[in-house]
């Protein structure tokens, strides 16, 4: 599939919201992105920060390439933790698009989870602003 093919999918505009909690320490943190204003904002809770940026147009077909590339809006909704899990993170999604919208919950101790969800997840924080 062609780069451009695939971002056209995108191109009527769309929305992330991404958000990790849990472990030992309580992370809470949010990473929202928003194509009309074309603002990637990182909150973390606990550390009270709060970071704005904005994504180049090749940032943002890189964002939404990689929501395709792993599969995210085929995931099921929920991914629960293997009974008995504790002290894990916790994580949950939500992609909107023009006519659709899809929405995940997993955690780091859920069982069968598709591959295509952490490495998402790993790709976001990734973009977080600089300090």
């Amino acid at each position: 599939m062609n780069e451009n093919d695939s971002y056209d999918k995108f191109s009527s505009g769309f929305a992330v919201v991404y958000v990790k909690e849990g472990g030992l320490v309580g992370i809470k943190q949010k990473i929202f992105y928003d194509s009309f204003t074309k603002e990637l904002t990182f909150i973390d809770q606990i550390n009270n920060t709060f970071r704005v940026s904005k994504l180049t147009v090749n940032e943002e077909k890189e964002l939404a390439n990689e929501i395709l590339a792993d599969e995210v809006l085929d995931s099921d909704q929920n991914y629960p933790p293997k009974e008995g899990s504790a002290d894990f993170f916790s994580y949950g999604l939500l992609i909107i698009l023009t006519n659709m919208s899809h929405s995940v919950k997993w955690t780091d101790a859920s069982g069968t989870l598709p591959e295509g969800l952490p490495k998402f997840a790993t790709f976001i924080e990734n973009m977080k602003p600089d300090q």
